[in-house]
Formats: structure tokens, C-alpha cells, sequence
């Protein structure tokens, strides 16, 4: 008997779609519109709570990327991308 790997789940907020169509997810938000390409091999799941994904015990790894992947997406659309710069030196 084969055993599943499931990620933990990842809420959405209430103004971030997501849509899947064959294997690409396609998450509209705010500040835009990105998809992202499963493989085969991992599966979507959406529940009340939020989604999570779900592979085979041997693509734990995998799974773990493709994770972190979908949850860099999900912030992406809600609070878009950012970076701190601090100089310090002689002007």
C-alpha cells in the first residue's frame, strides 16, 4: 500500500482566487495574475481552510518545493514584491 505525503495547508484570503485547469493552477489576486505547471506527480487539494498539496511519501521533496513555490505565488499576488535598502557610507 502506497502512502501519501501531504503538505501543510495554505489559507487563502478571501480576495485570491485560485482556478485549476489540467495541471497548471492559475491564482488571481490583487496585484495580479500568475500560474503555476504541477507535475504529474503531486496533486491540489482546496478545502474550507485553505489548500495544500499531496504526493507519494518518496517525492516528500518535491512536494516541499512545489509548496513553498505555491506559497511565494500567493504572497506575490496579495502583497507583491519588495526589498529594503540601507546604505551606509560617505555621500
Amino acid at each position: 500500500m502506497k502512502q501519501f505525503f501531504y503538505s501543510n495547508v495554505i489559507p487563502i484570503r478571501s480576495n485570491i482566487t485560485v482556478y485549476k485547469v489540467g495541471s497548471y493552477l492559475f491564482i488571481k489576486g490583487p496585484l495580479g495574475k500568475v500560474f503555476l505547471n504541477l507535475p504529474k506527480i503531486i496533486f491540489f487539494e482546496k478545502t474550507n481552510q485553505g489548500c495544500r498539496l499531496l504526493g507519494l511519501v518518496e517525492n516528500k521533496n518535491l512536494v516541499l518545493t512545489y509548496f513553498k513555490l505555491l506559497s511565494n505565488k500567493f504572497k506575490g499576488v496579495y502583497l507583491g514584491f519588495f526589498e529594503i535598502l540601507i546604505i551606509n557610507g560617505v555621500g
